[in-house]
């Protein structure tokens, strides 16, 4: 260093006794010039502070800016992940939950608006620790009088956290929103398939009602007839499978809709258990006709002493 060599070239100057004016002469010319050689040494090293000071400043003005980028990122994505979870659970109905598509599509195009920032802050954290890497572990500060080395390091530390927080909440956002979407194309298939499968059980048994209110009494059947009565309420209960099959499925699709969350509003609720009730009635009202058919049959129909005794054509009663 300049400042230890004009140290070293003064002191010997004041170590000569002054034996004339031409030694002091002498002497004073040393000194002047290791002061020259001092002030100058000083300039130099006052210029690398200045230097050293001027950049840590702009570091320091690039990295609080990186940082309230980062904030605001973090701060961002927290509120939008709070107003994902609100959204749940929504009405088991099909305009419910179209509604809900048409406000998740728009909830996925404003965090898609946002990308570019966020991927820009990510990119520019990135090329800051690029810059100026982590080194080891974080250390305790002794004193508030940092380094410069240990307050780029302090500021790299704290925008990795940052930078680390931000990405993790991007990727989680974007994976919930996905399947947030994914959620409600199965609710809504679902719901389309169940409202039809009602729509189509409904049509059903209003024809096998229809059916069983023709029916006539059975003790205004003609013997001989019987037989035939009872091929046909067989034939007739047989039919009636694919609304059997209809029932467990409109059960099934309640049951999966549930299990995601998602319950039947009341409309849809009670159509269902109306549904299930008829269904119930009907196959009860089948079974009765049909063991009073047997029954009939039984003691009227062929082999029976009624039968033997009395005309095939004549009725039960």
């Amino acid at each position: 260093c300049l400042w230890d060599t004009a140290v070293r070239n003064c002191l010997p100057c004041f170590a000569y006794k002054i034996h004339s004016k031409s030694t002091l002469q002498y002497i004073l010319g040393s000194a002047l010039r290791c002061l020259k050689d001092m002030n100058l040494c000083w300039s130099e090293i006052k210029k690398k502070s200045h230097n050293i000071r001027v950049r840590l400043e702009a570091l320091s003005d690039h990295s609080g800016k990186l940082q309230l980028s980062l904030q605001e990122t973090i701060d961002w994505l927290t509120q939008k992940d709070e107003e994902l979870s609100k959204q749940l659970p929504f009405s088991g109905d099909i305009d419910s939950v179209e509604q809900h598509s048409q406000f998740h599509t728009a909830f996925m195009e404003e965090v898609k608006a946002k990308g570019p920032f966020i991927l820009a802050t990510l990119d520019s954290a990135q090329a800051f620790l690029s810059q100026h890497p982590l080194e080891g572990a974080e250390e305790p500060a002794q004193n508030k009088d940092l380094s410069p080395k240990h307050r780029i390091q302090n500021m790299s530390r704290f925008i990795w956290k940052q930078a680390n927080v931000s990405s993790e909440m991007w990727e989680r956002l974007g994976a919930r929103c996905i399947d947030r979407h994914r959620h409600i194309e199965r609710t809504l298939d679902k719901l389309l398939e169940l409202q039809g499968g009602m729509e189509e059980i409904g049509l059903a048994l209003s024809q096998a009602e229809a059916v069983r209110e023709s029916w006539e009494p059975v003790g205004d059947l003609f013997i001989d007839s019987l037989q035939e009565h009872i091929e046909s309420t067989k034939m007739f209960k047989e039919e009636l499978g694919t609304v059997k099959d209809g029932m467990k499925l409109a059960d099934d699709l309640a049951h999966q809709l549930a299990i995601s969350d998602v319950h039947l509003s009341t409309e849809n609720s009670q159509h269902l258990e109306e549904l299930g009730f008829r269904w119930k009635v009907l196959q009860t009202t089948i079974e009765e006709r049909l063991k009073q058919l047997q029954d009939a049959h039984r003691d009227f129909g062929p082999g029976s002493q009624h039968f033997l005794s009395s005309k095939s054509n004549s009725k039960i009663v």
